[in-house]
């Protein structure tokens, strides 16, 4: 006998850009095909770049678009959003029958907790980056009081890696569990042209956590060498990174596996990444991944050498040194081309939300027979 369907409410920020929010869109659509009520609360008043299927339920917060700048006019944008998302949340438990609440980071999770606990609703929250950070890179006090005090008052909290599982069971929280990313993209058997291209993604918030001060300085003794190859940043503008020689940006897009087939090489610089979502993205469209590993959490899915090459964060020798091999070895970039998407099928949507609904059936209390 299968355990019952849910009623399963996801809040999560915005359904706009990064990796959280497709994220959350595809386990929307995932527990929704396999019978789950989903309702995802966001933020509709900005553009929707991954928008769930017929089968989910969105609901605004609704919100007011964000003003420019951060004075007062902010402040008080963002008063009124926290309670107009309060209420938002408040009504939808009022009117739906609702057994468990996905929190998708950590942006409403203080309302998350006080209305699900005095509802009675389970509560599940999924963490998105790393759980620990380089020494001069620490957490704010804000963020480490979401990531380590709040997840202590939730079900269960989704993890992306085992070392972060390790880490939150070292610090007291002992209810994380690991739960990947989804890859949405298939496998890509096409034998297109590519060009002679190293594509790179990152944010204009993050741009130190990405690394790409590190692979700017990797990639100029590289541009010297080769100078019929460039490198590609999505995501970013020059106002972002500035003008170098050699090197193009492109403002983040909706169909970026198109990046990746037209690549060579895909590069992950970044100091402090949870998982690497692009990485796994890029590799299952073919590219030669070079991957900084920040603790371990990357070798999860590239091994050195077998499926992609593993540099030390934050080393720009040690980058450059790897990107040179690939460009110079035409033998060696086939074979991490022809690689790179061995193992990822363990990623699939369908085994993700399987794995997310397994978490969901167990902070309820139900088995399945």
């Amino acid at each position: 006998m299968m355990a019952p369907s849910k009623g399963i409410l996801i809040v999560v920020a915005s359904l706009t850009g990064g990796g959280a929010e497709r994220v959350a869109a595809v386990w929307a659509d995932g527990l929704a095909e396999s019978g789950h009520r989903v309702t995802v609360l966001t933020d509709l008043s900005q553009p929707v770049t991954f928008m769930p299927s017929h089968r989910v339920r969105p609901v605004s917060f609704g919100l007011t678009p964000r003003p420019a700048g951060r004075g007062l006019r902010f402040a008080s944008w963002a008063v009124v959003s926290r309670f107009r998302a309060a209420m938002a949340l408040w009504r939808i438990l009022r009117d739906e029958r609702i057994d468990v609440i996905v929190d998708v980071g950590h942006q409403y999770g203080a309302e998350v907790l006080a209305i699900g606990r005095l509802k009675g609703v389970k509560l599940l929250q999924t963490d998105h980056n790393a759980c620990t950070r380089p020494a001069d890179m620490p957490m704010r006090l804000r963020e480490r009081w979401r990531k380590f005090v709040q997840a202590r008052f939730y079900d269960a909290v989704t993890v992306l890696t085992e070392p972060d599982r390790r880490e939150m069971s070292r610090i007291g929280v002992k209810n994380a569990v690991v739960l990947h990313n989804p890859l949405i993209f298939e496998r890509y058997a096409g034998e297109g042209l590519r060009e002679k291209v190293v594509v790179a993604v990152a944010r204009p918030g993050a741009l130190r956590i990405k690394g790409v001060d590190v692979l700017l300085e990797a990639w100029r003794g590289v541009s010297e060498r080769h100078r019929d190859w460039r490198l590609r940043i999505v995501g970013v503008s020059p106002a972002d990174v500035g003008e170098y020689d050699g090197v193009e940006t492109v403002p983040f897009r909706g169909d970026i596996a198109a990046e990746y087939r037209r690549a060579e090489i895909f590069v992950m610089p970044s100091r402090c990444e949870g998982w690497g979502l692009a990485a796994v993205e890029s590799m299952s469209q073919g590219c030669a991944a070079i991957i900084c590993d920040f603790e371990g959490r990357q070798r999860e899915y590239v091994s050195d050498g077998v499926n992609g090459l593993v540099c030390r964060s934050g080393d720009a020798g040690g980058l450059e040194n790897a990107i040179e091999r690939v460009i110079s070895d035409d033998g060696l970039r086939r074979r991490l081309q022809l690689a790179a998407p061995d193992g990822l099928e363990r990623f699939a949507p369908a085994l993700v939300a399987r794995r997310l609904e397994k978490i969901i059936y167990g902070v309820c209390g139900d088995s399945e027979s």
